[in-house]
């Protein structure tokens, strides 16, 4: 009989922590939240309230940011990209991805050394090599064209190193 009791007891004592404890580990709750959390700090020094951001909201205003950047550089002869630039393409990504009906143009660009019919291959593979790279991170591949420019649209129309490495790119045009 006590221990009846005792068992009765526990139950109507323990079933608030129970109830409580569950809504915050539900999925559902967790998927419905607004993904644009702000909580307050105190800062010590100023006395001041600051919002800080959640980390979806922070890597939505970085990737904002990094969006701007359309365009990536690469070696001389090569078609590889660099790990660099793997920030700025996930951030283009992230947003090809949430908006599905966006299409980019790929440009690739060369520098002038090289024949012109070697630059606009090598412009070719760029372009390609960023689309890949984009469609392996999620892109679909409907939602990007390459082009070539080889090297007749020069960023830099200078002839030494520096203008050469500003004309090695491919630009993602919105």
């Amino acid at each position: 009989m006590q221990k009846h009791l005792v068992n009765i007891i526990l139950c109507i004592s323990l079933t608030p922590f129970v109830f409580t404890g569950c809504a915050a580990n539900n999925d559902k709750d967790k998927k419905s939240l607004p993904n644009k959390t702000v909580s307050k700090q105190s800062n010590t020094q100023s006395g001041k309230i600051t919002p800080i951001l959640s980390p979806t909201e922070a890597d939505r205003k970085d990737y904002k940011k990094l969006r701007q950047t359309k365009m990536i550089y690469f070696n001389f002869d090569q078609s590889s990209i660099q790990p660099a630039y793997a920030k700025i393409l996930r951030a283009h990504a992230a947003y090809l991805i949430a908006n599905p009906n966006t299409k980019v143009k790929v440009e690739g660009h060369c520098d002038e050394r090289g024949t012109p019919e070697y630059n606009i291959a090598l412009g070719e593979r760029r372009s390609k090599a960023t689309i890949k790279y984009l469609q392996r991170l999620g892109v679909s591949k409907d939602q990007m064209t390459s082009i070539s420019y080889g090297e007749e649209k020069p960023l830099d129309s200078g002839h030494n190193a520096k203008a050469y490495a500003k004309n090695r790119r491919a630009v993602i045009v919105y």
